[in-house]
This record gives structure tokens, sequence and C-alpha cells, in this order.
């Protein structure tokens, strides 16, 4: 699991949905956004080079343009009931 290892955190902290969008004919076709959680070893370097990573391994399965978002929840407001 790719974003497990870059992230350091077990599989059941991750969660994966795929939901359907529409844009405008000349923005990409499908766009990742993840929301995580801060951590002193998530750097802007790690989490760019991560997103690469991930446009790059998508791009190549979907042919077609992927974007990839990431940002980082206010681990104080965030509210999470499981």
């Amino acid at each position: 699991m790719l974003l497990c290892e870059r992230l350091a955190v077990d599989i059941n902290a991750c969660q994966l949905a795929v939901l359907q969008v529409y844009g405008m004919a000349d923005q990409p076709a499908i766009n990742i956004e993840l929301s995580i959680l801060p951590n002193a070893d998530r750097t802007r370097e790690i989490l760019l080079a991560l997103a690469k990573e991930i446009q790059h391994v998508v791009a190549a399965a979907a042919t077609t343009g992927v974007a990839v978002r990431i940002s980082q929840l206010d681990p104080a407001t965030y509210i999470a009931v499981k």
C-alpha cells in the first residue's frame, strides 16, 4: 500500500472513496484528493513527492490527466465518528 508505506500508518487508518464528478473539458479527468492529519515527518517535500508518485501511477493506468491534491487537517477541529 503506497499511502501506508509513505505516510507510515497502519492500513486500518486509510480509506478510499471513488466518486464520479463532472468538470470542464480542460480539467484533468481524474482528481485525487487526500486529507491527512499532520505529522512532523510529513514535510512539504515528502508530500509533494507522494503526490507526484500517485499521479504517475494512476496516470499510467488510466492513460488520462490526473490531478493530486493533499491537504492537512487541523487535529484540533477534525472529528471522525466511526
